[in-house]
C-alpha cells in the first residue's frame, strides 16, 4: 500500500478510506473497487478509496463429526485441527 501511496500524491491524489471484503472472484490482496471510475479525469486533491478483497468468505458452518464413545481428547484434537474455538462451560 506504501508505493501507492507515493504514486498517487505525485499526480495530486489522496488516498481515500481502505476497506476490506469478502470476494470469491478477487484474490485476496487485490483491489475489488475504487471510489472514482477507471478513465474518468479527477482534479488534483481528490480522494480516491479502494475496498481491497479478503479473497473467499470463510465456511461459517462445518460438519461436526460423531465423538460418541471416544475420549474428550478426540474432540480437542478435531477442533484444533479445524481451527474452531472451544471453550469449557
Amino acid at each position: 500500500m506504501q508505493l501507492h501511496r507515493v504514486q498517487s500524491r505525485s499526480y495530486g491524489f489522496n488516498v481515500g478510506t481502505v476497506t476490506y471484503d469478502y470476494s470469491d472472484s478477487v484474490e485476496k490482496g487485490m483491489v475489488i473497487s475504487q471510489t472514482v471510475e477507471p478513465g474518468t479525469k479527477a482534479s488534483a486533491g481528490t480522494s480516491i478509496s479502494i475496498t481491497v478483497s479478503n479473497g473467499p468468505k470463510p465456511e461459517e458452518k462445518i460438519e461436526v463429526q460423531s465423538f460418541v464413545g471416544q475420549q474428550e481428547s478426540a474432540l480437542k484434537s478435531w477442533a484444533s485441527s479445524e481451527r474452531t474455538l472451544y471453550q469449557y462451560i
